[in-house]
């Protein structure tokens, strides 16, 4: 198994795992995502977790031009960079911008939909492309 599978295995099952209880327990996650969103220190470790996977992944393979897919995962690795640079430079804007998207009653179950595809969507790359 290739490093991009490992990656994109990890990928698939934080996505699906995250996607699954948004769509049908949104109040459970907000209250969870309200409770990591409050001090800054947890916002501030988040972001140094982001950037360290991405610069894991930037590391091995940082190309976006591809002639398969093997594009998607370079691209997730510039965008958490991007996601950790974000939060160390504006922390109450990232803490805002949670509190405003995760409310319970919002397009919870859409988002949540959305991302147990895209974690279905790295689990056939891991298995059938890498």
């Amino acid at each position: 198994m290739s490093f991009f599978a490992i990656v994109a295995l990890i990928m698939a099952a934080w996505m699906i795992l995250l996607g699954i209880p948004l769509m049908f327990n949104s109040k459970d996650i907000h209250a969870i995502l309200d409770g990591f969103a409050k001090p800054t220190g947890s916002l501030l470790s988040l972001a140094f977790i982001t950037i360290a996977f991405s610069v894991i992944i930037l590391g091995v393979e940082y190309r976006l031009l591809a002639n398969n897919w093997m594009w998607v995962i370079p691209l997730v690795g510039w965008l958490g960079l991007v996601k950790g640079a974000f939060i160390i430079l504006f922390p109450e804007s990232m803490r805002n911008l949670i509190k405003k998207f995760y409310k319970p009653g919002t397009n919870n179950m859409i988002c949540g939909l959305i991302t147990a595809l895209l974690g279905v969507f790295f689990l056939w790359l891991a298995f059938s492309v890498y």
